[in-house]
């Protein structure tokens, strides 16, 4: 996990350091996606904020921070749904309206961080 975490780092550091003389953009966007996490755990998420850092014209990619309702079927005392705030990474495809999320999770009752990926689709107002 800490391993992604410093990939994840670097990546945005690198980013932003390419980046650094494009000009600051502001635009409404909507998103809704769909992850899963390697322990059985879905996650839908619908908005929250994103920081698009880098912006061509086949890919963009950033940082989001994702407001998330995690339902995990198999918990002990039956299906769990729970709120969970989410950070990660994400990659669109303009041409599809495609969102790819990697994100991790803090789950404060037990103590651990949790990663996820999965698919999403976005809307835009321009």
């Amino acid at each position: 996990m800490k391993n992604s975490w410093f990939f994840s780092l670097a990546l945005l550091l690198f980013t932003c350091s390419i980046q650094a003389q494009s000009r600051f953009e502001f635009w409404p966007q909507g998103h809704i996606n769909v992850l899963a996490d390697f322990k059985g755990g879905y996650y839908v998420t619908m908005g929250g904020p994103s920081f698009t850092l880098l912006k061509k014209d086949q890919l963009q990619a950033g940082v989001h921070f994702a407001p998330s309702l995690r339902i995990k079927p198999s918990a002990p005392e039956g299906r769990e749904i729970m709120p969970l705030q989410g950070l990660g990474l994400f990659v669109i495809d303009p041409n599809k309206k495609v969102r790819y999320n990697l994100l991790s999770y803090y789950d404060s009752p037990a103590k651990k961080w949790t990663a996820a990926i999965g698919i999403g689709f976005y809307f835009n107002a321009k």
